[in-house]
């Protein structure tokens, strides 16, 4: 039998665990969660922020593949997949499991929920989003994704020079993977270092050129308005030990397999 949690004590955990000391010297990451613009208000209502939010974007025709050509090995508990990593002949072919959710009926259902709660969490985000593309080589994803974590972490600790620097890095590799939605989150970045250090006139050009590419975008359009309204004032945000991290995505959307290479990595809980 399947036991649900009500939402109440999902988020009551999750809280009072990210306040414990390991999480506040460490670090952390969160692996699809929060879940819904509830959970991410209720975060926010008890000033627990993130670094970076990392959104990796498969479509569903793909993640639909993904999903029920996976098996499990139950002896191990390794993750294999009949198309892009069947597991050994004999054996462990034999003895490889399906777990009773990975059917296309299920995950179609799956993702119907996941999209009807994306856009309100993205928005909680959009100052941090990293918007990746999560359909390609994982060590490129990966490549990626770290410049984006690194100019958040540098952020949160008011190095706002080395931040700017992670973002240009970052602006740099989505223009040679010719990904303008990862481009206009780097350069968001950027414009948000620019602000905190004092260089309005740059921060406008950042935010200009995002809105060239979408012209729709808010974080970009709230700069401009703190520009206009607040041209002296710089924004300053209190350093943290330890990057924090959400990580977000369909299923199978790869956020395991990032989660594990960012532990690994940087460490955090």
């Amino acid at each position: 039998m399947t036991c649900v949690w009500p939402p109440d004590i999902i988020i009551g955990i999750i809280k009072d665990r990210l306040k414990e000391e390991d999480c506040q010297t460490k670090g952390w990451l969160l692996d699809g969660f929060p879940r819904t613009r509830a959970q991410a208000d209720a975060m926010a209502a008890d000033n627990i922020t993130a670094d970076s939010f990392v959104f990796l974007d498969v479509p569903d025709e793909l993640l639909v593949e993904r999903v029920v050509g996976r098996r499990t090995d139950p002896d191990t508990g390794t993750i294999y997949h009949m198309t892009f990593n069947p597991p050994p002949e004999g054996e462990i072919a034999d003895r490889v499991t399906t777990r009773s959710d990975d059917t296309e009926e299920k995950v179609k259902v799956r993702l119907e929920a996941f999209h009807e709660n994306l856009a309100a969490i993205m928005e909680c985000y959009s100052p941090i989003l990293a918007h990746l593309n999560g359909n390609g080589e994982k060590a490129l994803i990966f490549d990626l994704l770290q410049k984006f974590v690194n100019g958040g972490a540098a952020y949160g600790e008011g190095d706002f020079e080395s931040a700017y620097a992670a973002f240009d890095k970052a602006s740099e590799e989505a223009a040679r993977l010719a990904s303008n939605k990862a481009m206009v989150c780097a350069l968001v970045g950027q414009a948000r270092c620019q602000v905190a250090l004092g260089h309005l006139k740059k921060a406008l050009v950042l935010c200009n050129d995002v809105l060239e590419l979408d012209a729709g975008n808010k974080p970009a359009s709230d700069i401009l308005k703190d520009i206009h309204h607040r041209a002296e004032e710089k924004i300053l945000k209190k350093g943290s030990k330890g990057m924090k991290i959400i990580i977000a995505g369909a299923p199978a959307s790869g956020k395991g397999t990032q989660c594990e290479v960012i532990k690994e990595r940087y460490g955090g809980v």
